[in-house]
């Protein structure tokens, strides 16, 4: 994923191995990476996503995520 290109959600829930709709709920409960919305169109930084997943790491399983 570069880090300055645009992704639409299937290519960036196939990037985070998950789906359409749960980026679609990831938005609508404010999850997830950030993303930019141009009329309907929703799209994903690829900058983004990566911040986004590497927040997410963890070191035991009780822990919440940073971000």
């Amino acid at each position: 994923m570069e880090e300055d290109q645009l992704y639409r959600p299937g290519p960036t829930a196939e990037y985070l191995g998950s789906t359409v709709n749960t980026l679609a709920y990831w938005r609508y409960v404010g999850q997830g990476p950030a993303f930019i919305k141009i009329g309907r169109n929703v799209s994903y930084r690829g900058s983004d996503v990566k911040a986004w997943l590497q927040a997410q790491t963890r070191t035991r399983t009780g822990e919440h995520a940073s971000a």
